[in-house]
């Protein structure tokens, strides 16, 4: 989907300037319950997706590449530990 987007990107006018990724998953468990594929699962959708952004904007004019991240990586919730450390 994103090769898509960024090669339809490319016949827009005006051009896309601008990419911004705030993709986010939410499992909620509390710490001591935390395995590591709920952290993998939460943190993949931000890594991986920032990194397909990346490859597949390169030709692109951009002016602007903005990944967002959540207050909660400073203040999270209980059961949210999995969400706050891959924000």
């Amino acid at each position: 989907d994103v090769a898509r987007l960024c090669r339809r990107a490319h016949q827009m006018d005006p051009p896309v300037r601008a990419v911004f990724h705030v993709a986010g998953v939410s499992v909620d468990v509390v710490l001591p319950e935390m395995k590591p594929e709920s952290l993998f699962e939460v943190a993949d959708c931000k890594a991986r997706g920032a990194w397909f952004l990346h490859q597949h904007s390169l030709s692109l004019p951009l002016d602007h590449f903005v990944c967002v991240s959540s207050i909660a990586s400073l203040i999270g919730g209980l059961g949210m530990s999995s969400y706050s450390s891959a924000n």
